[in-house]
């Protein structure tokens, strides 16, 4: 009825353990709607820094789902994994590619659809050449020419792009 997305809603809802109650609020609901846009807002910056920055560390990578999986296995708690989502945002040491290709793991385990709220935001920041291939891309699979369409996706991705299509209401995450 308030018109809360359900990221929000599960954004909220993981900040207290399982086992916690959880006082509900419209007051808390706004807050964590606050600190999802603040996420998004921050993850759109790094978006931008990454890229002109090296391709993500497997190292790095592997580091952060040891991390968050820490935080899971010890009694499935998510506000630690929230927690750590956040540090491994601010941390000035995890290269702004890396950070980006973490979204995967973090959405995965926690249900926040970052990597789609973050390439709604940037949309309209997407390069006109992006917009082409993934045109291009979306006429391939429709034409059921499977290895043109994966030819083009890997190009997109080489551009930073991966996971992009086209929807009907413009480009979107696959």
């Amino acid at each position: 009825e308030a018109g809360y997305p359900p990221e929000v809603y599960r954004f909220y809802v993981t900040h207290a353990h399982y086992r916690s109650k959880i006082e509900f609020s419209t007051e808390a609901l706004d807050a964590a709607k606050h600190s999802y846009k603040n996420l998004i807002a921050r993850l759109v910056e790094i978006k931008k820094e990454s890229e002109n920055s090296a391709a993500p560390d497997k190292a790095s990578l592997d580091a952060i789902k040891a991390g968050l999986l820490k935080h899971l296995n010890h009694d499935l708690n998510t506000s630690e994994a929230v927690a750590y989502l956040w540090k491994v945002v601010k941390d000035g040491t995890i290269s702004a590619a890396t950070k980006i290709a973490s979204l995967k793991i973090f959405d995965k385990a926690l249900g926040f659809t970052l990597e789609k709220a973050l390439f709604e935001d940037l949309k309209d920041d997407i390069p006109q050449e992006i917009k082409e291939l993934a045109s291009k891309r979306e006429a391939a699979r429709k034409n059921r020419d499977f290895a043109l369409s994966d030819k083009i996706r890997d190009e997109i991705a080489a551009k930073g792009y991966e996971g992009f299509t086209l929807s009907r209401r413009g480009v979107a995450v696959a």
